[in-house]
């Protein structure tokens, strides 16, 4: 029997996510300690107004590393140099430094983060792998109301798409599934938002000023400044007859694109460019719908705007629900978007274009080179759709994979969801397995936490 709880390090989720991953503590407690790690402003205020001890302490110990050149680059990640470029390595290296430090101080077991893609948290995955550490994958789960939250990764690197493609995501029908799956394809038919929030923040985040200034900023004014460069007098044109050929636009610095995108990259442009000229070639010709992310940055979205000029003949949305579209549409093709898989729930013709979780042969018409796409809309356009083999598949993303919990609900169901499945992972975890040997006792933050934990039990 160890002496300590297995130690969670939950790092720098930040932003929006905060005081859901902060609210988890006392329903892992006793057996997980959450110890949290993060230096955003947002974060660190909602846990001081809870009373949650939070790292790193101010002032930081400079730490030191012996980690090498080409292995740094490896734990920035191909995202961040994408984006960035080459950054200072003497910097990076202090911040993979203080890493390490976090980890090895606080006898960390395990590490939890939100996709794990950009610069901090691809050095903590980095850090804990060379330790041998277990690294849970967050993110939003593709049906309303869900997380996706697995071992290996998340969307197309994630353990689901490895037994998807192995054809073991699978469940025959069942009645209580089936009745569960069937309310979730009526919310998606029905325009339900995947990521409304329907329980308000608990208020113990919000105690101190400068978190409820900074809560308010995020939740209510920068959706404000989200994909809305086009003139105020712009209202979405008429679509074409139904049968159209529908392609959502995605974040054009989303990680799916950037790490899981080898053929297109994140070229939107290039993509329309081809789908037009292919599907002016059939007879009879078809049109193409291109929807805008709702969610683009401010900045490339007035990019992106250039698209409408540069493609006339194209027909440009961005307001109308993408249900909607899916629905009148003959073809769904996206690169690896959610679009893609609410097209899958609705029992669409669909082609990708990237490397999706759900984006298999036998689900889906699959391209994996540009010359492939025409013969892949042919395909869409002919053969019938695989009813039943999405619905074995969707049973099983809905059963095993996807929790019924998401940060923006905060009621005890949702986050009761979400902490039953972390602790299942955990249990389950071959690494935290082998911890049988009796372990050093609680120190410093981590017996800190565990008071916290404590005290909330007792509330």
């Amino acid at each position: 029997m160890n002496d300590r709880p297995l130690n969670l390090a939950i790092f720098d989720v930040g932003l929006l996510k905060a005081p859901f991953f902060l609210a988890l503590a006392p329903l892992l407690a006793p057996e997980i300690c959450c110890v949290y790690w993060s230096c955003r402003p947002l974060m660190r205020a909602y846990a001081r107004s809870a009373g949650i001890p939070i790292l790193p302490a101010e002032p930081v110990a400079r730490a030191r590393t012996n980690i090498d050149d080409n292995s740094l680059r490896e734990a920035i990640g191909s995202k961040d140099l994408t984006i960035h470029g080459r950054r200072s390595l003497a910097r990076q290296r202090r911040l993979y430094a203080t890493i390490e430090q976090f980890l090895d101080q606080n006898a960390i077991d395990a590490l939890l983060v939100w996709n794990g893609s950009n610069r901090r948290l691809s050095m903590a995955i980095h850090a804990a792998r060379r330790r041998g550490l277990a690294v849970i994958h967050t993110e939003h789960g593709y049906f309303p109301g869900t997380m996706q939250i697995d071992l290996d990764g998340v969307n197309a690197a994630s353990s689901l798409a490895r037994l998807i493609r192995a054809g073991f995501a699978r469940r025959p029908p069942d009645p209580a599934l089936d009745t569960r799956l069937d309310a979730m394809i009526a919310a998606l038919r029905g325009d339900t938002p995947t990521r409304a929030a329907s329980h308000q923040v608990p208020q113990r985040f919000l105690e101190r000023r400068d978190a409820r200034w900074m809560h308010t900023l995020l939740y209510q004014l920068r959706p404000l400044g989200l994909g809305k460069p086009l003139l105020p007098s712009y209202t979405d044109p008429a679509l074409p007859p139904d049968g159209f050929v529908f392609y959502p636009l995605q974040v054009v610095h989303d990680s799916q694109l950037l790490l899981h995108s080898p053929v297109w990259g994140n070229d939107h442009g290039r993509v329309i460019a081809a789908l037009r000229d292919r599907l002016a070639a059939m007879r009879p010709p078809r049109s193409l719908v291109v929807k805008f992310h709702p969610h683009e940055s401010r900045i490339t979205q007035i990019r992106l705007d250039a698209l409408r000029r540069r493609f006339p003949d194209v027909t440009f949305i961005r307001q109308r629900p993408a249900t909607d579209l899916i629905r009148r549409a003959a073809v769904v093709v996206t690169i690896n978007s959610s679009v893609g898989f609410e097209a899958l729930v609705l029992d669409k013709p669909l082609v990708v274009l990237g490397q999706a979780f759900y984006g298999v042969p036998a689900l889906t018409e699959v391209v994996i080179a540009e010359h492939e796409l025409g013969d892949a809309l042919h395909r869409a356009l002919t053969r019938p759709v695989p009813s039943a083999d999405r619905r074995a598949v969707l049973r099983a993303c809905l059963a095993d994979h996807f929790a019924a919990g998401s940060y923006w609900d905060h009621g005890e169901a949702s986050l009761s969801a979400v902490a039953e499945r972390i602790r299942a992972l955990l249990a389950d975890h071959p690494l935290l397995r082998l911890l049988q040997a009796p372990l050093a006792p609680k120190t410093g933050l981590v017996q800190q936490t565990a008071q916290t934990v404590s005290a909330h039990d007792q509330t």
